[in-house]
């Protein structure tokens, strides 16, 4: 039995050279990685179930581009006092064209993200921090978003989106259940959530949850061969955080038992009682 997904002890690193691009995510990816103020479609709606991914995009926009996160807390505050705090400019500022390592050869954050190369995988982390000193300088607030836009209460998103809509600045809107599954009670929300670019981000496959798995153990310095990796991906639950918090458990067990990491040990740290399900198995 597949065990239940936990609640993450410490907090989960959303940063973009932790993001891992696949079949099933590469489009957001692109919309997020790529953004510019000159882009036509503005307002995005990412859609996907829990443990896509969606979360972890939206932070890499905050992170690339400045952008600017609401909480579902946030409405209860009215939007002309939340506007007062942003200064949404009539001209947004654009984040993505500040000069930087990569732009002088006009590399965008997606080319580089893309490269595989040894001097783009350094570069990158150098032109993420490049601009973030530069959004920074600029205050830049042209781009926003709203994670789990089912938290939040619909008459006050319905009026924020309208003037995100008006400054003509960007929003990413994320949700957990496809266009045809809404139930709004303002049906003109819906309306207007549904004009906007409806992009898909599919659950992982076995092939991405490798591929995590792999940057993961990479980050702790780990060897782990290809049968027990194999091993791994059908026993731990299928999401981002989820991968991140068991790897995690898994090295501390290793080196608690000074142990190389093997299916016995994956087994053992298994059998933990984090790993149990509402039933008590495993």
């Amino acid at each position: 039995m597949r065990p239940r997904q936990l609640p993450l002890i410490n907090k989960t690193d959303y940063s973009a050279r932790k993001w891992v691009e696949a079949d099933c995510n590469r489009v957001a990816t692109r919309w997020v990685f790529g953004w510019s103020k000159e882009r036509v479609d503005k307002l995005a709606c990412f859609c996907g179930p829990r443990g896509s991914g969606k979360t972890h995009l939206v932070n890499i926009f905050k992170e690339l581009h400045g952008a600017f996160e609401f909480f579902p807390n946030d409405c209860k505050t009215a939007p002309s006092e939340i506007l007062e705090k942003i200064r949404l400019p009539s001209n947004p500022i654009s984040s993505s064209k500040v000069e930087g390592a990569y732009e002088a050869q006009n590399r965008s954050v997606l080319d580089i993200h893309e490269d595989s190369s040894i001097e783009a995988t350094n570069k990158f982390a150098e032109e993420i921090e490049f601009r973030k000193k530069s959004i920074e300088q600029k205050n830049a607030k042209n781009a926003f978003f709203f994670d789990n836009i089912e938290n939040f209460k619909e008459d006050w998103l319905f009026n924020m989106y309208n003037i995100i809509k008006s400054f003509n600045a960007s929003a990413i809107f994320t949700i957990t259940t496809q266009p045809r599954e809404w139930r709004f009670n303002l049906k003109d929300l819906e309306s207007r959530l549904k004009a906007t670019t409806i992009i898909n981000i599919f659950p992982p496959d076995d092939n991405l949850i490798k591929s995590i798995i792999i940057k993961q153990t990479q980050d702790y310095s780990l060897y782990i061969d290809r049968q027990t990796i194999e091993y791994l991906v059908q026993r731990i639950p299928r999401d981002f955080e989820s991968i991140v918090y068991w790897i995690k458990k898994i090295n501390e067990i290793s080196i608690m038992l000074k142990e190389k990491i093997s299916k016995k040990l994956i087994n053992q740290t298994l059998k933990s009682p984090d790993f149990m399900d509402d039933s008590g198995s495993v």
